[in-house]
């Protein structure tokens, strides 16, 4: 591949810019400052693709802007579409030891691009554009400056490229011969519209299209022997990648003679030609348009040309334009042959036989042909394919549609296909009757949970019909006579994983299931050991992946995943606070509700002034008047407790001004840690005491002290039915 590189002053001389331009200085930036060093860069176009419509004469517009480390234009040091400068040299002070990145746009004075005010997107505009129009040519390019570089004086030459694909059509002298002058239009499909100048990537895809306009009168020569009717560019990138394009062109001599052409995929590269090369017109004689890709060569010797399409016509066909043919063919009279040559030796042909088989039968002979047995009147189509190949670089694959149309003849025979009755599934056929020689498909739906045990074809007749496909598609060649198809299915063995669980210390963890299926669900069971608690557990899947939990307390429950998966616990001491002693009352030896006596519960001796021959015990008397009646322990409590709950039968007509909690670190009640006081008495409730905070009642006696008025002669009461004391 060749590469010639000029100069901008040659190109500026050509479009006539006077040669008194100054060299463009700029002062080096004023947001960095501090010491400077002298930089130079000098342009040079890469003349790659002008041999083609446009030369470049009419980029004389230059950009240009130095980003910094950040990737931040420096405003101070960047200047937009001024002329090109004198000997194409940018002459800047930039800021010693700074790295910078010099970005050139070099565009026509009426072009249609758009530069961001950042400088790092340049934009396409969409609407208004006109085909053949060389106003649309542009060349950019970038040089990284390192801090190095800047340590002395920088002197950088900038090749300027090409940012698009150039995308031409070639039509053969022949072919044009009736006609001087042409038109042409062109539609890009996805066509890139933006691109970022620091990084050339692109962005923001949409169909572009190029108005009908005149081609070039001075008609530049690609390939010898051909007419050029149509340049235009757009964006591309540099790996190739391939683009749906369509184009009109309209003699300018005859312009009822409009030809459209859409092509599929058409590969596109940055700084490259890719040739549209094909007969178009009503003369062409093999229908077919080929795409030939000239990667950035001058010479037209160094072109990759691609040979054309060839199609095998059996007698009667014709073709129907590019890339068709009509195939007219009689029932009975016989099968016919097609067939394609590939354009290289690598290009693999293939024939679709999507076609309605009760109209004719496609069958590929896997050499470049295909057979054709037209079976009932009527028109159906099937596709010809020369995938992409190998040795020609992104030569693009090409579709030739066959149109058949089958008349003059009597329709054949059709027998029935007879699906029998099945369990667990079912399976249909894609025809109730088909004439001999035309393929059946047969598709195959297994119930949830089955799958095909076999399947057969039968001749009514006797004999077994041979079957091909595989899963739950097959398909047949009928006979000539009714067949019978049949079918069983059998249930699908669930599949089992294991589940297993880790060892733990300090309590242990049971699952339910060894093993399990997917969507089963596992069940564990938590045993602490005494004094201790769940701390965690999880299930985690064994190919990566938590497995969701619920329940709560010492159960657990999950869905299990089609695959094994591991149960893990740890279990820390326990201290939640419980319920460590309850005062339950039992029977004493006292019916007087003045006098006391000693109970012991649980282990603790209890004092009681009351009634403790009674159940619950009964707190009161007679004729009182804000008398105390107490309860106290006689032997302290080793627990820290936190709360103590009180449980209150009835209260028959006494009145409790007061209910007092005494709690003290002796017997005597001497040394008091706290006392909480409640007038909030009710009959058959519970009243709570908590333990303030900072306090601790360890190893503590508690006393009870209700503060009780009673009218009259009689005895009157209150019933203490039990406390519970909260601690740990």
């Amino acid at each position: 591949m060749k590469k010639v590189l000029y100069s901008l002053l040659t190109l500026a001389a050509a479009l006539t810019v006077s040669s008194c331009l100054k060299e463009v200085e700029r002062s080096a930036d004023p947001v960095l400052g501090g010491p400077t060093v002298e930089a130079e860069f000098t342009l040079n176009l890469d003349q790659l693709l002008t041999k083609a419509y446009a030369d470049g004469a009419k980029a004389t517009k230059l950009s240009y802007a130095f980003f910094d480390a950040e990737g931040t234009v420096v405003e101070s040091l960047s200047a937009r579409k001024i002329a090109i400068p004198d000997a194409n040299k940018i002459n800047v002070k930039l800021s010693k030891g700074v790295a910078y990145t010099f970005v050139a746009w070099v565009e026509s004075a009426s072009s249609v691009y758009t530069i961001s005010s950042d400088f790092k997107t340049v934009t396409m505009a969409t609407t208004g554009l006109t085909a053949n129009n060389d106003n649309y040519d542009a060349f950019y390019g970038t040089v990284a400056i390192s801090s190095d570089d800047t340590k002395t004086t920088v002197s950088k030459e900038v090749e300027l490229k090409r940012p698009f694909a150039q995308i031409n059509l070639l039509v053969p002298d022949a072919n044009t011969v009736e006609y001087t002058s042409f038109k042409s239009a062109m539609t890009v499909k996805s066509a890139y519209t933006s691109m970022n100048l620091l990084t050339g990537a692109l962005d923001d895809p949409t169909d572009i299209t190029f108005a009908s306009a005149s081609a070039s009168a001075t008609e530049p020569t690609i390939k010898t022997g051909h007419k050029y009717l149509a340049m235009n560019y757009v964006f591309a990138s540099a790996d190739a990648a391939n683009f749906p394009v369509s184009f009109t062109v309209t003699p300018d001599d005859n312009a009822a003679e409009v030809v459209t052409v859409d092509l599929a995929s058409v590969s596109l590269k940055r700084n490259r030609r890719t040739n549209l090369v094909g007969n178009i017109f009503k003369t062409q004689v093999d229908g077919s348009i080929t795409i030939t890709i000239n990667p950035t060569v001058v010479d037209p010797a160094e072109e990759e040309v691609l040979p054309t399409l060839q199609l095998a016509l059996p007698a009667g066909a014709t073709s129907a334009g590019p890339s068709a043919v009509n195939l007219p063919l009689t029932v009975g009279a016989g099968a016919q042959t097609v067939g394609m040559s590939s354009p290289n030796s690598d290009g693999a042909i293939s024939f679709d036989l999507a076609a309605n088989e009760s109209i004719a039968k496609v069958e590929d002979n896997h050499d470049g042909t295909a057979t054709v047995t037209p079976l009932a009147n009527g028109t159906t189509t099937f596709v010809g394919h020369i995938a992409a190949g190998n040795t020609k670089a992104d030569f693009s694959a090409v579709d030739v549609i066959f149109t058949v149309v089958v008349s003059g003849g009597v329709a054949p025979t059709t027998y029935n296909v007879t699906i029998a009755d099945m369990t667990n599934g079912t399976v249909t056929s894609d025809k109730a009757t088909a004439a001999a020689d035309q393929t059946v498909t047969l598709t195959i739906s297994p119930d949830d949970g089955y799958a095909l045990n076999a399947i057969s074809v039968q001749k009514v007749g006797g004999g077994e019909v041979s079957l091909s496909g595989e899963g739950n598609t097959r398909s047949f060649t009928m006979p000539a006579e009714a067949v019978t198809v049949s079918a069983t299915f059998a249930l699908i063995p669930a599949q089992t994983y294991a589940v297993t669980v880790e060892a733990t210390t300090n309590g242990t963890v049971t699952s339910d299931k060894a093993t399990a299926a997917a969507d089963q669900t596992v069940t564990l069971t938590i045993s602490p050991d005494d004094g201790y608690a769940l701390n965690a557990i999880s299930v985690q899947k064994v190919g990566g992946g938590e497995v969701s939990l619920s329940g709560e307390g010492n159960t657990r429950s999950f869905t299990m995943p089609a695959e094994a998966v591991t149960v893990s616990a740890t279990f820390a001491a326990d201290d939640a606070e419980s319920v460590v002693y309850t005062l339950t009352p039992a029977t004493g030896s006292n019916n007087n509700y003045a006098a006391n006596c000693d109970i012991e519960i649980g282990g603790i001796s209890w004092n009681l002034t009351g009634n403790s021959q009674m159940i619950p015990w009964r707190i009161g008397g007679k004729s009182l008047s804000s008398v105390d009646r107490v309860l106290y322990s006689k032997n302290a409590i080793s627990e820290d407790i936190s709360k103590i709950a009180v449980s209150h039968g009835e209260a028959s007509s006494i009145t409790v001004n007061s209910v007092t909690l005494v709690v003290a670190s002796d017997s005597s009640f001497e040394t008091v840690v706290s006392e909480i006081s409640k007038n909030d008495f009710a009959a058959s409730s519970t009243m709570t005491f908590n333990r303030p905070d900072g306090k601790s009642w360890a190893n503590c006696y508690y006393k009870f002290v209700y503060n009780v008025t009673v009218s009259g002669n009689n005895n009157k009461f209150l019933e203490f039915v039990g406390a519970d004391f909260t601690g740990k």
